[in-house]
């Protein structure tokens, strides 16, 4: 009969749950209090006690399961934007299951000493030294992992940025373009490029129509509304618009500045590791 310790269930799970938080933290370059980050994980730990219930079947327990990442997810990273929340509850899955993964395969193949699995709940029966190495080595291991992520965009070239307009706030990770010299012509102002679902939520039903259509030049919407316009722009391809406007706001690194426009590109800019491409003149 396995015997399980009710302090070392909640501890290792504390534990487990943080570095999973920790990991989508540092792939997607988040900016998240710390004291979020341990409220998620000590709400995840309490779920671990479900070891104890019987087996709930395969379909419910994904289903729990599912509930609880995105309830971990929204008290870590909030909820910003729908895309963005996605893209986190997704990576969060992601490393859940890699995790599972690996936590199953020790259970089939070593089952070691002192481990019990249920409900997809791992225990661990270690003692404070093996928690205190175990989450330095983990610590490693996520740090390495991020450091070969970030090789295709340099963390230190990503800028957090708030945007806000019409008392609604977005807050995205900007890639630092030293290429981008885009002037808005109307008022001589550099051009922050913007990904339409990281700003949708800003924009006017009327406007979100405008780019979800792809008819700037033809909308009369566009051409009555009042803070917004065409920006031009030369692609390959020739010249080409997008549509901008005037933030209320605009925050680089929780500092205001101003001087900015914003323009709203519904092509993609990366592969999710940012969400704006700040000008050349920002710096």
């Amino acid at each position: 009969m396995q015997v399980i310790y009710l302090d070392v269930l909640l501890a290792v799970n504390l534990f487990v749950n943080y570095f999973l938080l920790l990991s989508v933290k540092l792939f997607f370059h988040s900016k998240v209090k710390r004291w979020r980050m341990i409220l998620a994980a000590v709400i995840g730990s309490l779920f671990s006690l479900m070891i104890f219930l019987p087996d709930p079947g395969l379909l419910l327990t994904f289903l729990i399961k599912g509930i609880l990442g995105v309830l971990l997810v929204w008290l870590c990273f909030g909820y910003q934007q729908r895309g963005i929340f996605i893209k986190t509850v997704l990576g969060f899955f992601g490393v859940n299951f890699l995790y599972a993964g690996v936590m199953m395969a020790l259970w089939i193949f070593v089952c070691p000493v002192g481990m019990y699995w249920n409900n997809g709940v791992a225990y661990f029966h270690i003692s404070a030294l093996a928690l205190v190495i175990g989450t330095i080595v983990a610590y490693i291991v996520v740090r390495v992992i991020c450091f070969l992520w970030n090789k295709r965009v340099h963390a230190k070239e990503l800028y957090q940025i708030k945007i806000i307009w019409n008392q609604k706030e977005a807050n995205l990770s900007a890639f630092y373009d030293t290429g981008n010299r885009l002037i808005d012509p109307f008022t001589g102002h550099p051009v922050v490029i913007c990904e339409y679902q990281a700003v949708k939520n800003l924009l006017p039903a009327s406007i979100q129509q405008v780019l979800e259509s792809g008819q700037y030049i033809q909308s009369t919407e566009l051409l009555q509304a009042v803070k917004f316009h065409l920006i031009p722009f030369q692609t390959v391809g020739g010249e080409s618009f997008i549509v901008g406007f005037a933030p209320d706001q605009f925050y680089l690194e929780e500092k205001p500045v101003s001087g900015f426009m914003i323009g709203i590109t519904v092509n993609h800019l990366s592969h999710g590791e940012f969400q704006a491409v700040l000008p050349a003149k920002f710096n």
